[in-house]
């Protein structure tokens, strides 16, 4: 598929805007930490101060998929990748990730909620004060419509990681006042989630111009919701199927005839991406830092051409043996090894599609971005939630599932199968697509499977060291947090 030269570089443009806004154009905003309401609703006085403080809010999702590690607490926690580079105290954290032996003052997850909850208040900002502005509807229900899915990605993340947690709901409370804020409940937490993207759906556009492509759209939201009551409980599959559907007919959305393309960083805002984190490279702090950390350790200058190879998440020999005979997404996934420049080969697993796809030119400086929803995942949720609300296959089930792993080179189509066969099928399906892409850990919790399927998997080098139990599916509160609130506000999840 071919992309023309304004389109890319439109899409460059949108990955500096949207990571850049706030650290030269828009100082006085970052200047807001900690704000008073006085600061911030000064801040607010036209069309273009919006645009600057939404742009400065997709910057935030930037801090969580990167230095947030949100990969590290999705992908190196399941049972497809692990952890080969482990060595001192900051490598020590996440391996704390991988086995699970986290204890509440992991440095790594107090740094996820602060950026997570830095993201809220920017998110609260807008949402508390666009009101009072005066400027063209559409532009104004955009930003709306934006700001609510970045809150609502925002709180799905932290409620799948921590079970319940501070509801901020409003501007003007900085990141230390919420640590007063108790925890609500994680029905409630869920609650606010899908009326946030319920409220959204209507006021965002289903595609951009050239020159603002990347930016949330209608299908993104309705993706996203989609996968929302996929998780819930109980589960609203009906409801998924419907907004899954819905993405599919609109036509926006397509297959790229070769899955690792999704990967390369000149095809960002292609066909298939429905929400993307994106990134730039070129020196100036922008850059993801994905290949480095997917390295495997000793391929410096090999695998990467600057900086380290740390082999933070690798993948592990199960999700390899995983791919069925004939599955390109094998070769195309997953590196076996390096030559060293003695010539000498490394066996060492590793995740192409980051370190081969887009290494960039410096340590940490990579246009390798970050899919949190494809179009391919949603054909597979979708055929997963046909198939559970029909009490078997339908039809539509077989089309969608069938349509990818065609893509995958598996030609010869499912048919005839049970509700259950198919939905064994739906779950290897989902595990090989988006394997290195978040999705894991939490397909595993929301269908209930997470406990048995790693403890099965205890001698197989997936990090585990014993037997996990229920309490562990949940992170431990930061104890940061739980220090600076008021005595009794903020608990602790059992287990911890």
């Amino acid at each position: 598929m071919k992309y023309t030269d304004k389109i890319m570089k439109s899409l460059r443009l949108f990955a500096i805007i949207a990571s850049i806004a706030l650290a030269s154009s828009c100082q006085k905003f970052l200047d807001l930490v900690p704000p008073s309401s006085s600061t911030v609703a000064s801040f607010y006085k036209s069309q273009a101060d919006f645009m600057q403080a939404v742009n400065g809010t997709y910057a935030s999702l930037r801090d969580q998929y990167g230095y947030g590690y949100y990969m590290l607490f999705t992908d190196l926690r399941s049972d497809n990748t692990t952890i080969s580079g482990a060595g001192g105290a900051v490598e020590s954290q996440k391996l704390e990730i991988d086995n699970f032996t986290i204890p509440a003052n992991n440095e790594h997850l107090l740094t996820y909620w602060r950026v997570s909850y830095q993201a809220l208040q920017k998110a609260n900002g807008i949402l508390s004060h666009i009101d009072g502005v005066d400027f063209d509807k559409a532009k104004k229900d955009q930003y709306i419509g934006e700001s609510k899915v970045i809150r609502a990605l925002t709180y799905f993340n932290l409620v799948r990681m921590f079970g319940g947690v501070p509801l901020v709901k409003v501007g003007d409370v900085s990141i230390s006042a919420s640590y007063n804020i108790p925890r609500s409940t994680v029905d409630e937490v869920y609650s606010f989630i899908i009326s946030d993207l319920t409220e959204a759906i209507p006021l965002l556009p289903e595609t951009y111009s050239a020159d603002e492509a990347g930016r949330i759209t209608k299908g993104a939201a309705q993706s996203l919701l989609g996968q929302v009551y996929m998780t819930v409980t109980p589960k609203k599959y009906t409801d998924a199927a419907i907004m899954f559907g819905s993405v599919i007919s609109g036509g926006n959305y397509g297959l790229l005839s070769k899955y690792e393309d999704n990967f390369t960083g000149d095809n960002q805002g292609n066909p298939e991406a429905i929400l993307q984190i994106l990134f730039k490279r070129g020196g100036m702090g922008l850059g993801s830092s994905y290949p480095n950390w997917c390295a495997p350790p000793q391929s410096e200058t090999i695998l990467v051409r600057a900086g380290g190879a740390y082999g933070f998440n690798q993948p592990t020999q199960d999700i390899l043996n995983a791919y069925p005979v004939g599955d390109l997404r094998k070769d195309a996934s997953i590196g076996v090894g390096f030559t060293t420049a003695d010539k000498i080969f490394i066996n060492a697993l590793y995740i192409k599609l980051y370190v081969n796809q887009d290494p960039g030119e410096g340590g940490n400086d990579s246009d390798a971005d970050w899919s949190v929803l494809r179009y391919s995942h949603v054909l597979l949720m979708c055929a997963e939630a046909l198939n559970e609300s029909n009490n078997g296959p339908t039809p539509a089930a077989y089309t969608y599932i069938n349509l990818v792993r065609a893509r995958a080179g598996l030609i010869v189509p499912l048919s005839g199968l049970s509700q259950s066969a198919f939905r064994d099928a739906v779950y290897s399906e989902e595990r090989l697509e988006v394997a290195f892409e978040g999705q894991r850990w939490f397909d595993l919790i929301r269908t209930g499977r997470a406990v048995a399927v790693m403890n099965s998997k205890i001698t197989d080098n997936v990090g585990l060291i014993s037997a996990i139990n229920e309490n562990q599916l949940l992170y431990p509160i930061p104890q940061a947090v739980i220090t600076q609130s008021a005595p009794g506000v903020i608990t602790q999840n059992p287990g911890y």
